[in-house]
């Protein structure tokens, strides 16, 4: 395989792995917000952050799940 399919899928991997940790950052704002008024955005926006990393999370295991397979692994 070459290296820059195994760059990809490296990079993917990383990508997947960061976009679930900031959706888990998001969603506990989230908590936060419905407890404390000092927190800057309200509990709909920052469950919409983290739903919205948590799709991009899930594309970036897409893409690397069909590269993959593309690619012969």
């Amino acid at each position: 395989m070459p290296i820059s399919v195994q760059m990809m899928l490296a990079i993917l991997t990383v990508l997947r792995l960061l976009c679930f940790a900031i959706a888990v950052l998001f969603l506990l704002l989230a908590i936060r917000a419905q407890f404390d008024t000092n927190v800057a955005l309200s509990w709909f926006q920052a469950t919409l952050g983290g739903a919205a990393f948590l799709v991009t999370g899930v594309a970036a295991g897409m893409m690397r799940a069909a590269l993959a397979k593309r690619a012969g692994q």
